[in-house]
């Protein structure tokens, strides 16, 4: 569900934050 949740926070990630930066919300999600 990686792919999902990345969806999901895209949506809710501002578009004026790079998508290769780092999110509070993401942080550790590369796990």
């Amino acid at each position: 569900m990686i792919c999902y949740r990345y969806t999901a926070v895209a949506i809710k990630r501002p578009e004026s934050v790079p998508r290769n930066q780092a999110w509070p919300d993401d942080v550790n999600d590369d796990a």
